[in-house]
């Protein structure tokens, strides 16, 4: 290991925590596009975004417009893209008066890097975004060129780096963010946000089920 992955510091946001359960449960609109042009089109579908779902992102917004560069990634499970835009409007709906250009966004177990990519598509001012994992997918490599595409500044402003939740040391003004931590890694990072008084935002998966101290 290289040591401790530093992160920058977050002014105005200090001793923030904030967890999140975020739920895809129906064709609902979201608040800066629609779900879907059709009732029956399951957002929970692990299958990809391919050429075919083009037509349910058919609209103007800024969501329709990230649905049709991710289905021409063809790399992207479907439910990945609502799941992650819901928690990246949530993120931005918290944070955005933070999210300035001294602002590096750490996205933890980042999978395809599409939460850090959404990020910096809603809040172009962040000085960088930081996907960290253990193994990096080679479709977010696709993901990420084919984003670049449509949003120049991406690629100057985006990093992967392969490494474990031990290796972040967080600070004060750090903003750690996580879609999926699955089972105890929720419990993980907020320890790592609280040990460094950092801002978190997470959306916890999977998690076990255990009795408390009570029995309950």
């Amino acid at each position: 290991s290289a040591g401790p992955l530093r992160l920058p510091v977050l002014p105005a946001a200090r001793h923030v925590a904030v967890c999140r359960l975020i739920e895809v449960g129906s064709n609902k609109p979201t608040r800066q596009g629609k779900a879907s042009s059709s009732s029956a089109y399951n957002l929970r579908s692990r299958n990809r975004l391919r050429h075919a779902d083009l037509a349910h992102f058919s609209g103007d917004s800024l969501f329709d417009e990230i649905g049709r560069v991710a289905c021409s990634a063809d790399c992207l499970p479907r439910k990945e893209l609502f799941e992650t835009w819901e928690a990246a409007q949530r993120i931005v709906g918290t944070f955005g008066k933070n999210l300035d250009a001294n602002v590096t966004i750490v996205d933890v177990a980042a999978g395809h890097g599409l939460l850090a990519i959404v990020l910096l598509i809603l809040a172009p001012k962040c000085k960088a975004a930081l996907c960290v994992d253990t193994h990096r997918p080679p479709s977010s490599y696709q993901l990420m060129e084919t984003f670049s595409k449509s949003w120049p500044h991406l690629p100057a402003k985006l990093r992967y780096v392969e490494g474990s939740l031990t290796e972040v040391q967080a600070h004060p003004q750090s903003l750690l963010v996580s879609v999926h931590a699955c089972g105890t890694l929720t419990d993980k990072l907020i320890q790592v946000a609280l040990s460094g008084q950092a801002p978190l935002a997470v959306v916890p998966c999977c998690y076990p089920l255990y009795k408390t101290d009570t029995g309950t």
